[in-house]
């Protein structure tokens, strides 16, 4: 007997599509150049730091063999590429907790009481967010994904692996706040945080004579970025320094057009704001994490890098066909994807700047980040009013 639709259905979602040779490609290529970044950088007095910048690269081979869906060529299994991206999220967050609990102990050995206190407040402020980060994106990117609302649902540990519960029972402040922070509250409070680094010292020379500078100062190019004026040396500095500035302005504005966003939201106004603060966050991100593979002598690092992984990100949200009102579909996962172990160690980066006082740094650092969610979920709303 003929078999019927339904069951040529079944059997069609059963079979894996086949790999992409180019996604696979570059995930390789991905890992080749921050393995040879790693070691290029890393010294016999710095081997502390070695298993910190090997997270990216492994984590990159645990999803190319783990989470095979997001390197297919097809439409993959729904059912499957969701909890294998579940899981590797999962087994992510308990490497890069793992790696803090390990900074802190060889971090702070030789510091004062002062600093090993606010290192470890700090480490645990950041370690939430970046948990309550994590969250969001498991949340809200995957084919199963809760996405429309972004709301996050409140879910029991009936479906927790039993290894994972500890750190989940651990976790549930991070939940909590992911929950609340809804469109107003993130618009409005990542737009304070954001506006408020142009008062606040944002960048900083460290050296013999430090040398602190506020936000509005970078536009009178009285100092670079922080990253570009301490990490970067010649043209790579200017580059670095540019890229900054121009992604700190996009910032900025998104900031003010926020503000307007929650009195008025229009389908435009809100494609304006979800493009400038994704520019943001994206390089604010990727910037913080290239400074961690440079220093003065490979300071090309930094630009090459940063730059590298917004291109990649903006080739991928360009891939969209279906809705491009909403970047949740495979080509946002896919860009989450690729920023899941920027954004762990980008956090790790952040600690360090936080200890020297670099506030306004701090305040754009998550002002930027509550923005871009703020305003993805009013997109999100005015697109479904519409």
């Amino acid at each position: 007997m003929p078999s019927s639709p339904a069951a040529a259905t079944q059997r069609q979602q059963s079979v894996s599509p086949r790999r992409s040779y180019v996604l696979s490609a570059g995930a390789l290529l991905l890992v080749a150049g921050l393995s040879f970044a790693t070691f290029r950088k890393v010294t016999t007095p710095d081997w502390e730091v070695l298993p910190i910048l090997l997270l990216p690269p492994i984590g990159y081979l645990l999803a190319l063999f783990g989470v095979p869906g997001l390197f297919a060529a097809g439409e993959p299994d729904p059912v499957r590429l969701d909890r294998s991206w579940e899981g590797w999220l999962r087994t992510m967050g308990c490497l890069a907790l793992a790696l803090l609990i390990f900074v802190a102990i060889t971090g702070v050995t030789n510091s004062s009481r002062a600093e090993i206190i606010a290192t470890l407040l700090w480490g645990i402020v950041c370690a939430y967010a970046a948990a309550t980060a994590i969250i969001i994106l498991r949340r809200n990117f995957g084919p199963m994904a809760h996405a429309y609302s972004g709301a996050v649902m409140r879910e029991s540990a009936a479906g927790i692996p039993t290894w994972f519960r500890p750190i989940y029972l651990i976790g549930a402040p991070a939940r909590y706040l992911a929950r609340k922070l809804f469109p107003g509250i993130s618009l409005g409070l990542g737009g304070v945080l954001t506006l408020a680094s142009l008062l606040l010292i944002t960048s900083a020379n460290f050296g013999c004579s430090d040398r602190w500078y506020r936000g509005y100062q970078l536009f009178s190019r009285q100092a670079h970025w922080i990253t570009a004026e301490n990490m970067a040396r010649g043209l790579s500095q200017q580059v670095s320094g540019w890229a900054a500035l121009l992604a700190y302005a996009a910032g900025l504005v998104a900031a003010v057009l926020g503000v307007v966003l929650m009195v008025r939201g229009t389908p435009r106004l809100a494609r304006i704001t979800l493009a400038l603060s994704t520019l943001a966050v994206l390089f604010t991100m990727a910037d913080a994490f290239a400074a961690l593979y440079a220093d003065s002598e490979h300071s090309a690092a930094l630009p090459i890098i940063s730059l590298a992984y917004v291109a990649a990100a903006a080739l991928l949200l360009a891939g969209r066909t279906r809705n491009r009102a909403d970047i949740a579909g495979l080509a946002g996962l896919r860009a989450a994807a690729l920023f899941v172990p920027v954004l762990l160690l980008s956090y790790g980066m952040l600690i360090l700047i936080a200890v020297f006082h670099v506030w306004g740094y701090v305040a754009y650092f998550f002002g930027v980040q509550l923005l871009w969610w703020g305003s993805l979920q009013n997109s999100r709303a005015v697109a479904h009013k519409t």
